[in-house]
């Protein structure tokens, strides 16, 4: 089983499932600046009986991206950072090809697409 909502339960048993789902909103991503595979993604279940926010972490949704895997340390702040991941909420693609929020971004990317966000 991939995740249950911990509101109201409801099962994913697959990632492509999980990112399938069009009640599921992607809301942010908290960067881990030292193992970018140790953030977290934000997601609500949007149905009216639960709106339940939960995370995911970055290492559960590597298969949607796996450049991510052999990442090292995010270096923010960093010649040519946009800062995107010290925002939570920031969705924003970074074109930044040195960073590993880059890779990381790139599955937020995956997620709306796969949903047509």
């Amino acid at each position: 089983m991939f995740k249950i909502c911990p509101c109201c339960k409801k099962e994913w048993p697959t990632v492509q499932d999980f990112v399938r789902d069009t009640n599921i909103e992607i809301r942010g991503y908290q960067a881990n600046f030292t193992n970018p595979l140790e953030g977290y993604f934000l997601f609500t279940h949007l149905p009216q009986e639960c709106r339940s926010t939960f995370t995911i972490k970055a290492a559960e949704l590597s298969d949607l991206n796996p450049l991510i895997r052999e990442l090292s340390q995010f270096k923010p702040g960093n010649e040519g950072c946009l800062g995107y991941c010290k925002e939570v909420n920031n969705l924003q693609q970074c074109t930044n090809s040195r960073c590993p929020g880059t890779h990381i971004r790139k599955i937020i990317n995956a997620v709306k697409e796969k949903r047509g966000q």
